[in-house]
């Protein structure tokens, strides 16, 4: 008889960790998994989204690692040990087949009780630098997979370190981009712009799109995802302007360019669209990793990088039109971000999940 082995998640704190586990989620389901647990935060997106999707989802007590000597980081060892006894008493109910870490601040102490349960664990790290998480729990793990090549050094020492890419929820190729402008509203002979931060926005992106959002929207039709309660008044005919789109697949579609931040799963929707782009990374990234997951994309031709200090108004409304008059360079810059893309990434996790879980 076939098993359907259990499996428990851990990733959240952001969407950039919690959406690569829910597409992993999504092939374990294909591939015959049993039962699919989802821990994370109650701060976190994950405590709304997982459970929206149908999974179950525990919530641990843990926070962001302050960076700085503050006083709140003298609460980092209790709710350390907090979260560890939450997910040491979890796990024991539970008891998984495997633990599948995807990283952030929530996975370390589901990788600490999991260590002590004698439980097997796979890890997947997005960013060009891995994390503290994900470099402490790397050591336990199975299987680490990756996303950039550059992360392999890091992970040199380990029997099973696979550049698999990152796995996306978004799929492309069932709408053409007249059927998605259609949808949206939006011009069919004008150009389309895509700007957004995130779910949380993007102060810098979103003061220049103010600034020069009038001379925008009279010359291309312009989608600002501002983040939550972002959006301002008054907003001219030819913009679809939200704090955050559901239908990414629809957006990404009808867009001829984007302007946004270099985190790890943003990257991996636009190079699977082949969308080109301007990367403005964000300047606080711990280690400053969505610099170094734009910069091997910069120097491959296939996105501008601009730093946070040096965007404005003038610099978006320049590098727009600049990019949008030269077809050709647009063209390269479409084929040379697909080269980034890695398809079946989840597929390809997914199954050696199964398998470790199977004992096979």
């Amino acid at each position: 008889m076939k098993r359907h082995p259990v499996i428990a998640m851990a990733g959240g704190g952001t969407g950039g960790h919690l959406f690569p586990a829910l597409a992993i989620a999504e092939e374990l389901k294909i591939c015959g998994a049993g039962e699919i647990v989802f821990f994370g935060t109650a701060r976190g997106p994950e405590a709304r989204i997982v459970p929206q999707r149908g999974y179950r989802f525990h919530k641990i007590w843990i926070k962001g690692y302050p960076r700085k000597l503050k006083p709140e980081a003298l609460l980092i060892p209790i709710k350390l040990i907090t979260a560890l006894f939450q997910c040491m008493y979890h796990l024991t109910k539970l008891w998984p087949d495997c633990i599948v870490a995807t990283g952030g601040y929530v996975c370390l102490p589901m990788m600490l009780a999991g260590k002590l349960l004698g439980k097997p664990m796979v890890i997947h790290e997005q960013n060009s630098l891995p994390g503290v998480t994900t470099r402490i729990g790397a050591r336990w793990a199975k299987a680490v997979f990756y996303s950039f090549a550059a992360s392999g050094k890091y992970f040199s020492y380990h029997q099973e370190a696979v550049l698999s890419g990152n796995p996306v929820t978004v799929e492309f190729g069932s709408l053409t981009k007249e059927q998605a402008l259609g949808k949206l509203g939006l011009d069919l002979s004008r150009k389309t712009l895509l700007v957004f931060g995130g779910s949380q926005g993007a102060a810098s992106l979103n003061r220049a799109v103010k600034e020069k959002l009038k001379d925008l929207s009279a010359r291309y039709n312009v989608i600002w995802g501002a983040g939550k309660g972002n959006v301002p008044g008054g907003i001219p005919a030819g913009v679809l302007a939200g704090e955050f789109f559901d239908d990414m697949q629809t957006i990404y579609t009808a867009a001829d360019l984007a302007v946004c931040r270099s985190g790890a799963m943003t990257l991996a929707e636009i190079a699977a669209r082949g969308l080109p782009a301007v990367l403005v990374p964000f300047p606080y990234a711990a280690e400053d990793h969505q610099r170094f997951n734009a910069e091997p994309m910069a120097e491959a031709g296939a996105v501008k990088l601009i730093l946070d200090k040096d965007f404005n108004g003038e610099v978006l409304l320049k590098t727009v039109g600049e990019l949008f008059t030269d077809t050709e360079r647009l063209a390269e810059m479409s084929e040379k971000m697909r080269s980034f893309y890695r398809p079946g990434a989840r597929k390809i996790i997914a199954e050696r999940v199964m398998k470790i879980a199977n004992r096979e």
